[in-house]
């Protein structure tokens, strides 16, 4: 079924756009691909969540990890399966979690710093799909994953409610390991994958 859609999606933008370069139509198609595989694995989990009786709390958890990965990028599996399978076990288990967990403040402030840090450090990680090419784009996309995880940080201690609290910290934590150059070692994928257009 995918592969139907990309393949008249990509037909149709050749046949009435001819002057797409090839880098430019890989960057499309792999924007749809993400598209597709992200609405179906998105409706798949949110059935999930809703037998389980989560899905509110999937969908507050949702919200805030994929902002602070829009800015930072991160790991991305090759197989779509494995994405499928690690997204569902994050987004049901961390959220529940948030329910029912209490956080110490010495760990929290573990897990600010050591994201703050990953963050400056790491912040974007592409993938070979979606490589940074452009310095300016790196150099926005850091700034932009810095100022959010600053954001994040000074929500979770200043927020009293501890579900609230407890899905900020998930996010900035599952993102640092997505950002790190270990993961994507530990996973045999490509890391800083820009340098290869240099």
């Amino acid at each position: 079924m995918k592969d139907i859609f990309i393949k008249k999606t990509m037909s149709f933008i050749t046949t009435n756009n001819h002057n797409i370069d090839k880098f430019k139509l890989e960057e499309i198609r792999y924007g749809f691909e993400y598209i597709y595989l992200s609405i179906t694995k998105f409706f798949i989990i949110l059935l999930f969540s809703y037998f389980l009786g989560i899905m509110n709390e999937f969908l507050f958890f949702l919200i805030l990890y994929n902002i602070i990965r829009f800015f930072s990028f991160g790991l991305h599996f090759d197989k779509s399966y494995i994405c499928f399978i690690f997204s569902t076990l994050i987004f049901l288990s961390f959220p529940f979690l948030a329910q029912i967990l209490t956080i110490p403040f010495e760990m929290k402030i573990m897990i600010c710093v050591f994201s703050f840090v990953v963050f400056c450090l790491y912040a974007p990680a592409d993938t070979k799909k979606r490589p940074l090419i452009k310095k300016e784009k790196r150099k926005k996309y850091k700034f932009l994953s810095i100022f959010v995880i600053i954001i994040y940080i000074f929500l979770s201690f200043f927020i009293n409610d501890s579900f609230i609290v407890n899905n900020l910290l998930f996010s900035m934590i599952i993102q640092s390991i997505l950002i790190l150059p270990i993961t994507y070692a530990f996973f045999k994928l490509p890391y800083q994958n820009y340098k290869t257009y240099q």
